[in-house]
């Protein structure tokens, strides 16, 4: 048969992407040996069926194998879902990008957080005539909540884009060199997640200004704002704003340079040997020439 042009399976950490591929036949021999366990195999789940329903189908197989060949006990079969075993190299690296990227968002919610508070406390005159004129809750709290989640979703239109620009163009690159990065998409789970992300954050930085704004005496602010101005206690509020606004952004920077400092030592440090002209393979090894005995092995692995 003919497999597509574009066909590259995935195996650990490195991926098989070969010319030309044959059916593998067994020797008499190979036939007869069934303690060698040397094969990876690939295998496609049924319709409707699941990961624990096959691994239990692979279960009662081997049991009956085990009937047959009682040189078999003790041995076990073990489904691993292909995209798991693929990215294992690459979870941990990930995981510290993945990090790097939820601290940027902090950084990021923390600052409009910020000013949503700092722009409430200039409204305090118009929210507190609101209030005066028999102005409800949801009324006052309604257009802050709508100005944050008017800012979140331009954020999260923009990061969509951002994103999918950045799959074409630096994914590309990258899966020149890490080939599990080869298939990444920005599909719809990407996308439902970025919008629950914006929901959560429009909540978090509409909420404290909308409480704050309703919390507030009218005839306090009406006193303390004459002609629409700031008074000391809108002063002093916006100064506690800005201390803890740059607080905030200097840890979770702190706490962004040490990630990202930490991956790129991850990727860049040295395994600890020279790795220039060294070729690796993988030998298989005849059990019955030489069994599982440290004595054997090395003969084995003694120069000719």
């Amino acid at each position: 048969g003919i497999a597509p042009r574009n066909l590259k399976l995935p195996r650990g950490g490195s991926v098989m992407d070969p010319d030309i591929w044959l059916p593998l036949r067994f020797t008499d021999q190979q036939l007869r040996d069934r303690g060698s366990n040397f094969l990876p195999i690939l295998g496609r789940l049924a319709p409707h069926a699941t990961l624990a329903s096959a691994q239990q189908e692979m279960n009662h197989l081997m049991d009956g194998l085990v009937v047959i060949m009682p040189d078999l006990k003790g041995e076990g079969i073990r489904l691993v879902p292909l995209v798991s075993d693929a990215t294992a190299s690459l979870r941990t690296p990930l995981l510290l990008l993945f990090g790097s990227v939820l601290i940027v968002l902090l950084i990021a919610s923390t600052d409009v957080a910020a000013l949503l508070l700092a722009r409430g406390v200039y409204r305090q005159r118009e929210t507190a005539i609101r209030s005066a004129l028999g102005g409800s809750r949801w009324s006052i709290m309604r257009p802050i909540l709508a100005e944050s989640a008017l800012l979140a979703l331009v954020g999260c239109a923009i990061g969509l884009a951002l994103a999918w620009l950045g799959v074409r163009t630096i994914g590309a690159l990258a899966s020149q060199r890490i080939p599990q990065l080869g298939g990444v998409t920005v599909d719809t789970r990407v996308i439902a997640l970025a919008l629950v992300l914006s929901a959560i954050v429009a909540v978090a930085c509409g909420a404290a200004p909308a409480l704050r704004a309703t919390s507030i005496d009218p005839q306090d602010a009406l006193r303390d704002g004459r002609g629409g101005g700031t008074g000391r206690g809108q002063h002093r509020a916006l100064g506690a704003l800005v201390i803890a606004e740059v607080a905030l952004s200097l840890i979770l920077l702190v706490g962004a340079g040490l990630v990202l400092r930490g991956f790129a030592k991850l990727i860049s440090s040295p395994p600890g040997f020279d790795a220039s002209r060294v070729l690796t393979l993988n030998v298989t090894v005849s059990p019955q020439a030489y069994p599982a005995n440290g004595a054997v092995t090395r003969q084995f692995l003694e120069p000719v």
